[in-house]
């Protein structure tokens, strides 16, 4: 809990049953961590703090993605969506957790090395989404055939630290692809749609 753990609103929920979080001060990366992140309401903010972690304001959050073979061609092609033989990304297991995950989180499929993953995005009408994306380690994110960033050294994961990347849509299917890779030990990603 002293914020190496990327998701900790997951982590207080998951392993201690527990949907807050006080500190001293003496963990300032754990503090960073939940300062701009929207599952947290902030209690009381000082030479202490306390956190409530509230379930189900992860909907900004992509959670849903396919995960793409070593060997797939960046940026995957269009019919990767439709494909049955590549697995989804493992959401968390019990309902609670899933109303608080927010991070993308490679060690659940067992990796240590880099991973894409890709989702569709369907839109009826023109749309702009402003993404924060927020890896761990470097990473690359495509919409459709295009190469909209390339973020060298991760944030940590941390949000707020991320790049938000404004993401005009036209109506119709689109793929959004991210490739990041282990930093420290940790190997995912936040994508939350910002307001």
């Amino acid at each position: 809990m002293e914020g190496r753990e990327p998701d900790l609103p997951l982590l207080a929920r998951s392993r201690f049953d527990s949907d807050f979080y006080a500190d001293d001060g003496q963990y300032p990366l754990a503090k960073r961590r939940l300062l701009r992140d929207p599952r947290v309401v902030r209690l009381h903010d000082g030479i202490t703090f306390l956190y409530q972690f509230v379930a189900g304001r992860n909907a900004d959050f992509f959670l849903d993605w396919k995960v793409l073979p070593d060997d797939s061609p960046l940026p995957p092609p269009l019919s990767v969506l439709d494909d049955p033989t590549i697995p989804s990304y493992p959401r968390a297991a019990s309902e609670p957790e899933r109303l608080l995950e927010g991070y993308v989180d490679g060690r659940r499929l067992g990796r240590t090395s880099c991973m894409t993953l890709v989702r569709a995005e369907h839109v009826e009408r023109l749309t702009r989404l402003d993404l924060e994306v927020a890896p761990y380690g470097r990473a690359e994110v495509f919409l459709d055939d295009a190469l909209v960033a390339r973020l060298p050294s991760g944030t940590g994961a941390v949000l707020g630290a991320g790049v938000v990347l404004p993401l005009v849509l036209e109506p119709g299917i689109h793929r959004l692809t991210i490739r990041t890779c282990p930093a420290d030990s940790q190997l995912g990603f936040y994508a939350l749609v910002r307001d």
